[in-house]
């Protein structure tokens, strides 16, 4: 049986057993979206994979926590629930995650003025070009995001 081994290749993590035909690598998230409820921007994770990004999509909390196991450096949480919602599920996120995750939200931005701020690095509201969600998605990857409240961070780093 043969040891598995992590190497870093272009950002991304590459899973590789001993024993195993070079062409059987797995390459191992990035990013995981999660699609909680009903995602704000449909197809974001074969248009991550599509530009790169080496992704995987879940759509329950559970399977979040599971892909979460492999430590990648960022989660999207793309989502049409209400805020509180998904402050839930980013508070939950943040409890189990015991390395620097960035979490960025997508969300519809229905937000109440008694609601509790989302625990995010990054928010986005509305992404008419696919370019800035790519751009907001390499700088945390790059962990260039501003220390500022998740809104302001994302339009800081998409140049809005």
């Amino acid at each position: 049986m043969g040891h598995v081994f992590a190497f870093v290749a272009l950002g991304g993590r590459v899973l590789r057993d001993c024993n195993a035909r070079a062409d059987t690598m797995v390459a191992m998230p990035n990013v995981v979206v999660f699609d909680f409820q009903e995602p704000r921007q449909k197809l974001m994770a074969w248009f991550l994979a599509d530009s790169g990004i080496p992704c995987e999509r879940v759509e329950t909390l559970d399977d979040a926590l599971d892909a979460l196991s492999a430590r990648p450096p960022l989660l999207i949480v793309n989502s049409t629930a209400d805020p509180e919602e998904i402050t839930e599920v980013v508070k939950t996120v943040r409890m189990a995650a015991d390395w620097d995750l960035r979490i960025l939200v997508l969300h519809d931005g229905r937000h109440r003025e008694d609601e509790t701020p989302i625990p995010a690095d990054l928010c986005l509201h509305d992404v008419r070009d696919v370019d800035t969600l790519l751009e907001v998605v390499r700088a945390a990857l790059a962990d260039d995001v501003p220390a500022a409240e998740p809104h302001e961070a994302a339009a800081e780093v998409a140049g809005d």
